[in-house]
């Protein structure tokens, strides 16, 4: 395909957002953007990658963060990030081919609405916890099907869009000082790419750091690369101390701590996060929107696939959550590229779990689950003691589907009322099968919490260590206050972050209600 890219940058888009649009045959290729995204005669995006910025050969690497396109003699090769939390998305409307990075602006520029009554969002984008080969890779909308791409490449090739896997060069990691080298070594080619005086936008690191075994590794191992700055969040989900600023400072790094509830005092913060992956978990970022612009946030999401001891080969990338995912539509808002540092090259699995479970390994195991003995040893030979990170095993994420931790109220006021304006639409047997879906949660949980207040009493009666699990489970008590709203906030929050992408000024939302506030770049 030898089309030429047409770029048209929109000023009011988020600054890293972007779609590409061609008819089959013609000689151009439109390419929509905001004012952030780099774009070159032959390649476009908004990425970093460990090679020279200046020859643009982000598709020859598996070390990619971000997205973007590059135009070969062989075609166009669209390239996702070597992380599972961000994603590319395409569909064919109006005798076009699109592809973009937002799925909001996708859906925008197709003029395409989801089914709003669809009540399986949550669990359809969760399946890619099950790795890259097993998800759900089709959304329906009103234009047709839209195709969610992880970690492969597209290629336009042969008039088609093909899912290409990316390269996979073979490394040594034979050794703990080995594996540690190339990381570093990875995040140094990393920094020059960010940092090329030939880029329109540089971009410096920020590193997130709790008190856990992950992001603290991350910030120790970026140091070589020009770390300088930590971010931390004040409390866990729980209000418990999750605070890794004491371990930044003790390392050499200068910490932020900003409040995890913070992004409950700027309206609609919910909005790009629940638009991204029907969970919305990493809202509690959004407080920290000051910090993010113009940075590469660094992070330790996915670490538990690829550093902790005792697991099996992972090379489909499973996880055991999605968390990280629901700041792929934010990050385009606020303008920042997300690197999960675990990630990098974490396909080669197998001789990563042997390097861990080798004998050099061996002092810095533990009996316990939550061990990683990488980590432990990387934080230790800097210094840092071992009651300082890694003790418990906290989480600061948002959970919407609990009743506690719904919508703040000027979102769920909006959200109410968009959903009463659906509902009125819809045909009787639609909205007769959403009220006994609800009906169905509803009862569902309130049998739960029955149970459980009714299995701690009887414990204490009757010998059983079943009834005592039922009375502690944590996860029953969670879903005993599952919102039976929380299903159908994913097309909401859609439409109200579609309207992000309205350049010609503030859409009012459907039923008279304000459209959600723009966001400065």
């Amino acid at each position: 395909m030898n089309a030429k890219f047409s770029y048209r940058k929109l000023k009011d888009w988020p600054p890293l957002a972007w779609i590409a649009s061609w008819r089959p045959g013609e000689d151009a290729i439109t390419v929509q953007h905001g004012p952030l995204v780099e774009t070159h005669p032959d390649w476009f995006g908004e990425l970093v990658w460990d090679k020279d910025y200046r020859q643009g050969a982000f598709h020859q690497t598996d070390v990619v963060y971000g997205s973007g396109c590059r135009r070969t003699a062989g075609g166009m090769i669209f390239v996702t990030s070597a992380a599972i939390v961000d994603r590319l998305q395409w569909c064919q409307a109006d005798g076009k081919y699109w592809v973009s990075n937002s799925l909001a602006c996708l859906l925008w520029n197709v003029k395409a609405t989801l089914p709003p009554n669809y009540p399986y969002y949550f669990r359809d984008f969760g399946s890619i916890t099950h790795g890259i080969d097993e998800y759900r890779r089709v959304l329906r909308s009103s234009a047709g099907d839209v195709h969610l791409v992880y970690f492969r490449n597209l290629v336009w090739c042969n008039g088609e869009l093909q899912e290409r896997m990316k390269p996979r060069p073979l490394r040594d990691f034979g050794t703990f000082g080995k594996y540690r080298e190339f990381l570093e070594a990875s995040l140094c080619r990393l920094s020059q790419n960010m940092d090329d005086k030939s880029r329109r936008h540089r971009y410096s690191m920020l590193a997130t750091i709790s008190t856990g075994f992950d992001s603290p590794t991350v910030a120790v191992l970026a140091r070589a690369a020009g770390l300088r700055q930590t971010l931390s969040f004040d409390t866990s989900r729980d209000h418990g101390d999750d605070n890794g600023a004491s371990i930044s400072a003790l390392v050499g790094l200068e910490p932020q701590v900003v409040k995890r509830d913070a992004w409950r005092e700027v309206p609609f913060s919910e909005v790009p996060f629940l638009a991204s992956d029907a969970k919305g978990e990493d809202v509690y970022f959004a407080g920290a929107e000051p910090l993010l612009a113009g940075r590469v946030l660094l992070t330790g999401f996915d670490a538990s696939r690829v550093w902790k001891a005792g697991s099996s080969r992972n090379d489909s990338m499973r996880r055991g959550d999605q968390s990280g995912l629901s700041l792929t539509e934010y990050r385009l808002w606020a303008g920042f590229i997300h690197c999960p540092v675990p990630t990098i090259a974490s396909r080669q699995t197998e001789d990563l779990y042997r390097m861990i479970a080798s004998p050099e390994m061996l002092p810095w195991r533990s009996q316990a689950a939550y061990n990683k003995p990488f980590s432990r040893r990387v934080l230790q030979d800097a210094g840092v003691p071992s009651h300082m990170f890694g003790v418990q095993k906290k989480a600061a994420s948002v959970l919407f589907f609990d009743q506690s931790s719904f919508l703040s109220p000027a979102a769920a006021e909006d959200f109410r009322q968009w959903r009463r304006q659906v509902m009125d639409r819809s045909p009787a047997a639609t909205r007769i099968g959403v009220l006994l879906s609800k009906g169905a949660v509803t009862l569902t949980s309130q049998l739960v919490r029955v149970a459980q207040r009714a299995a701690g009493p009887l414990s204490t009666i009757v010998s059983s260590q079943r009834l005592k699990k039922i009375a502690a489970s944590k996860r029953l008590a969670r879903y005993a206050r599952y919102s039976a709203e929380f299903r159908y906030i994913f097309p909401w929050a859609v439409e109200r972050a579609k309207q992000r992408y309205d350049v010609g000024g503030l859409q009012a939302g459907e039923g008279g209600q304000p459209a959600q506030p723009r966001r400065s770049a």
